[in-house]
């Protein structure tokens, strides 16, 4: 199943930097191993998506909910990233590389 997410710039830098691997967030759509997520960066100033994404894998589900009630940790591992590898241009649907793996 593919998840859409807004997330904020400073956390999708992170994620696409390799550096941020997990996204706390709210279980209300029944995250399981195995979804995909659609990280698409959102400026709540300009109230828009960027046209930025990041498609994640969840690689593991930590439920944390004795801290925050109803809330999990995703271990993400990025598969594709509209910023293109090969070209360092904005995804423009016709690459199928991702990080060095092809994307199907």
């Amino acid at each position: 199943m593919l998840h859409d997410l807004k997330i904020k710039p400073s956390y999708f830098n992170f994620v696409r930097a390799g550096v941020k691997k997990a996204e706390f967030r709210l279980n209300d759509r029944d995250f399981k191993e195995g979804d995909l997520l659609k990280l698409r960066e959102w400026l709540e100033d300009a109230n828009g998506y960027t046209g930025e994404f990041i498609i994640a894998k969840i690689t593991h589900i930590t439920d944390v909910s004795e801290w925050k009630t109803g809330y999990v940790v995703l271990s993400i591992q990025i598969l594709q990233d509209s910023l293109c590898v090969n070209c360092n241009e904005r995804y423009c649907g016709n690459c199928t590389y991702a990080h060095g793996a092809k994307v199907q």
